[in-house]
């Protein structure tokens, strides 16, 4: 099993407003896939999951410290999917933005089982603490 780690910019991080931009920016011009690594990109955050010393794609990423192991990749991406580092806490659509962004993934990527684990993870916590937004 290969090392996994990850970098971050979101709303501890930069502002929203930054943010804002940062997606705006990735969707005008999204780079192409990774064999190597996972792209995730919302209003409040821009995340590099990644299994081998890769440039992030995206400025945002740029010179900020990684963390690494497979079990903290694992941890970050279920809660986000879970809704639990959320503005509004449990909102689903953050659930369906990580699992488009898993699907983009080929089976045998390094990062196919982690996403696939951290959607599972979210799934039991949303359903064992009830992580539903009233607004969604």
């Amino acid at each position: 099993m290969q090392p996994i780690s990850y970098i971050f910019a979101d709303d501890t991080t930069h502002s929203l407003a930054e943010l804002g931009a940062a997606h705006q920016g990735l969707c005008a011009s999204p780079p192409g896939p990774s064999h190597m690594g996972l792209l995730l990109h919302t209003c409040q955050r821009v995340e590099w999951y990644a299994a081998a010393e890769i440039m992030p794609p995206a400025f945002e990423l740029l010179g900020r410290s990684s963390t690494s192991g497979q079990r903290a990749a694992l941890v970050r991406l279920g809660q986000i999917a879970a809704g639990s580092r959320s503005l509004i806490p449990g909102e689903r659509f953050i659930y369906r933005q990580v699992r488009e962004a898993a699907a983009r993934l080929a089976v045998d990527h390094p990062l196919y089982g982690v996403t696939r684990g951290a959607l599972l993870l979210a799934t039991r916590a949303r359903e064992e603490f009830g992580l539903y937004a009233q607004v969604d």
